[in-house]
């Protein structure tokens, strides 16, 4: 990276358009006993860096989220950085990682299916697919 560059980024460039927006799904193992995020908080409290959360590896999307949902909750948890999406999904199945923060179209027909337990989606209304998950 160039330690000196001609421009500056926040001065010469504006931002043109929405690139792109897609909700995210909070979802937990079935071995995970909470049933909302109030009840992973306190669970994540009483049981510090003990439980975990997988991402598709650091720095991405999932994994800064899980770093903000601890900072804003005062919890501490682990991060499980994976580069395979479908090792997520088995280690979430089996209980290996206690949550993802992650894309819709994956987690959706998990949660549909029984597999996973949907906790919040960050969109301000709730989606039709999953009616009784909390914004």
């Amino acid at each position: 990276m160039a330690a000196k560059v001609p421009y500056d980024v926040f001065r010469d460039y504006a931002p043109v358009s929405l690139l792109a927006r897609t909700p995210s799904l909070f979802v937990v193992s079935n071995s995970i006993p909470a049933k909302s995020l109030k009840e992973l908080i306190a669970l994540a409290k009483a049981k510090p860096g003990q439980l975990n959360f997988a991402s598709q590896g650091n720095g991405t999307v999932q994994h800064v989220a899980g770093e903000l949902f601890m900072r804003l909750t005062g919890t501490r948890m682990t991060h499980v950085p994976y580069t395979v999406y479908s090792q997520i999904l088995t280690d979430l199945f089996g209980g290996q990682v206690a949550f993802i923060i992650g894309g819709t179209p994956v987690l959706i027909p998990q949660v549909q299916a029984g597999k996973l337990r949907a906790l919040a989606i960050n969109t301000p209304k709730r989606i039709p697919a999953l009616p009784d998950v909390p914004t």
